[in-house]
C-alpha cells in the first residue's frame, strides 16, 4: 500500500505493473486504509468539505471508505443541498440553515476583532451574504479593508452612508479584490491555489 500511496506523487512504483482497471481498485483501497488504519486504536472524525465539488474517483473513494467504515469513526461530509450523495439512506442527512440575526452580528463583531459594527453595515453585510458564514465572513473583512469604517477604540463607525457597492456583490469578488491588494505576491497566491 505505502508504494501505491507513493506512486501517487510520482515517488514509486511504475503503474504499468498493473492493469489500469486493478491499478484504479487498488489506489483506492490503499487511500482509504490509510485514512481509516489507526481508526482502530482510538476514535478519530474524519471530515470531508464541500463533497459536490468532487469528482468521480474521489466520490469513489468517499464511497468506498463509508462502506468499510470501522466502528470509532465519525464521518462528516459537507455538501450543498443539490449534492446527490451516493451513499443514499446509509447515513444521517442535517440540513444547515442561514444564520439568525443574532448569529450574523455576532460573527460580523467576531471578524472585527470584537468591535461592533454599525447597525447599517451589518444589516447590508447580512443581506449581501444572504446570512452564509463563510460570504459574511469574506465580506466584513472586505469593508473593513476598504477604508469605509473608522475604528475607534471600542467600535467602528460610519462617517458617511454607505453605497451597496461598497460591499463586494459575490465571494469571488471579495476574494479577487483581497489578491488584488498583494501586489506581486498575486501569481504565488494563484500558483498556491492550484
Amino acid at each position: 500500500q505505502t508504494a501505491l500511496l507513493l506512486s501517487l506523487f510520482g515517488l514509486a512504483i511504475d503503474p504499468a505493473l498493473l492493469p489500469a482497471s486493478q491499478l484504479r481498485e487498488a489506489m483506492l483501497e490503499a487511500v482509504g486504509a490509510w485514512l481509516l488504519g489507526p481508526a482502530a486504536l482510538r476514535p478519530r472524525l474524519l471530515l470531508v468539505e464541500d463533497v459536490q465539488w468532487a469528482d468521480p474517483a474521489t466520490v469513489d473513494l468517499l464511497t468506498g471508505i463509508f462502506a468499510n467504515l470501522p466502528p470509532g469513526v465519525l464521518f462528516v461530509l459537507t455538501a450543498r443541498p443539490e449534492f446527490a450523495a451516493p451513499w443514499g439512506e446509509r447515513c444521517s442527512m442535517m440540513t444547515l440553515g442561514r444564520l439568525g440575526a443574532a448569529d450574523t452580528r455576532q460573527l460580523v463583531t467576531w471578524v472585527a476583532g470584537n468591535k461592533p459594527l454599525p447597525d447599517e453595515v451589518v444589516q447590508r453585510l447580512a443581506a449581501r451574504a444572504e446570512c452564509i458564514p463563510l460570504f459574511l465572513e469574506e465580506m466584513t473583512k472586505a469593508v473593513l479593508d476598504s477604508g469605509l469604517i473608522r475604528e475607534t477604540t471600542d467600535s467602528y463607525v460610519l462617517d458617511q452612508p454607505i453605497r451597496d457597492s461598497a460591499i463586494p456583490a459575490t465571494l469571488y469578488d471579495s476574494l479577487t479584490g483581497r489578491l488584488d491588494q498583494l501586489g506581486n505576491g498575486r501569481p504565488v497566491a494563484q500558483l498556491a491555489a492550484v
